[in-house]
């Protein structure tokens, strides 16, 4: 299976590093863990995007493990692949319907 491109809506860029800043400020080590989790559900995107549970037809989910975020992404063709959100799990559900591409 090939490998996909991911490329980050510019709402949802800003959502991560809100998050990076967030656990930054709560010290160097959970920042740091904050990341490695971030990078390592992003890379299962990149290498198999299916593996994400459906959000609906359109859209699919990946944890964040040990932290409270999930990534929603979308399939824009064959290759690449659209994060819409970067949502604390605490976030009203849905709210980022409005990012995906028509």
């Amino acid at each position: 299976m090939p490998q996909f491109t991911v490329r980050f809506q510019h709402l949802a860029e800003r959502e991560y590093e809100e998050a990076r800043q967030r656990y930054l400020l709560a010290g160097t080590r959970v920042s740091q863990r904050f990341r490695a989790q971030f990078d390592r559900a992003l890379q299962r995107i990149i290498d198999n995007p299916y593996l994400g549970s459906p959000y609906s037809k359109r859209v699919r989910w990946m944890r964040v493990r040990k932290f409270p975020y999930l990534l929603y992404y979308t399939m824009l063709d064959e290759a690449e692949v659209l994060i819409v959100a970067v949502a604390h799990a605490h976030r009203r559900p849905g709210y980022w319907l409005s990012r995906l591409p028509s």
